[in-house]
């Protein structure tokens, strides 16, 4: 219980700060970004309407579709296969939009753990790398992924 209320009270005070709160689950770990949190570039989703802090349980939801969106497309592509196979290797961080319907949509960019710079402070961009980063949006009232994306090689 006390655990529970430490991960709770951290949370919270993260969310207020404008810092990403850190999550780490057995099958994934990444940073919620909190809706006061304003340095989200407009391409990262075009068709916001506002932000939302993602709560602990949105992104375990998050994660199960984007664990069965991959595995449903891994056929398509070499890329996705590798993704499905390293899935618990990438970090995520996730940010919360309202669309154009008001539905709720989590952004997830996903980088190998082994990225040099700190995914708490800032949303990360790359250029380049190929299925070592990835992203992905995450429709919660759908329960769909779309958006796909994984970058170019350099």
């Amino acid at each position: 219980m006390k655990k529970c209320l430490v991960l709770i009270l951290l949370f919270v005070s993260n969310c207020v700060l404008g810092q990403a709160g850190h999550i780490k689950e057995p099958d994934y770990e990444g940073y919620i970004f909190p809706a006061s949190f304003k340095k989200v570039e407009k391409w990262v989703f075009e068709e916001a309407r506002g932000r939302f802090t993602p709560t602990p349980a949105e992104i375990a939801i998050v994660e199960r579709i984007v664990k069965l969106q991959l595995e449903e497309e891994e056929k398509t592509s070499s890329y996705k296969l590798h993704i499905c196979a390293h899935l618990k290797m990438y970090k995520r961080q996730y940010v919360g939009f309202f669309d154009k319907s008001g539905h709720k949509v989590i952004w997830v960019n996903a980088l190998l753990s082994n990225y040099p710079f700190p995914l708490s402070s800032q949303i990360i961009e790359v250029d380049d790398g190929g299925e070592s980063f990835w992203q992905m949006l995450i429709d919660l009232k759908e329960k769909k992924g779309f958006g796909f994306s994984i970058n170019s090689l350099g």
